[in-house]
């Protein structure tokens, strides 16, 4: 069974509004069904590593990221 992985390194810490936006975007997911709301590894500047049942939904997380200005420094897609 692969298990879907999102990893994002903002390299700074969220304004209040982006954080609004991805605590919506998260609560929205966990209501889905499409991730829990277990977070590990996450630091100021790091949301961390979350787990999710499809690509689709890990996609969609890493383009709340990446809509921010700036963009994260790293963000990924793994399947393990």
């Amino acid at each position: 069974m692969s298990v879907i992985i999102t990893y994002v390194d903002l390299g700074r810490k969220l304004t209040s509004e982006e954080s609004a936006i991805k605590d919506s975007a998260l609560s929205n997911a966990i209501a889905a069904g499409t991730t829990n709301g277990t977070c590990a590894h996450a630091g100021a500047s790091n949301p961390g590593i979350r787990i999710w049942t499809t690509e689709a939904a890990a996609n969609e997380w890493l383009g709340v990221f990446n809509s921010f200005t700036p963009p994260p420094v790293s963000a990924m897609v793994q399947t393990v």
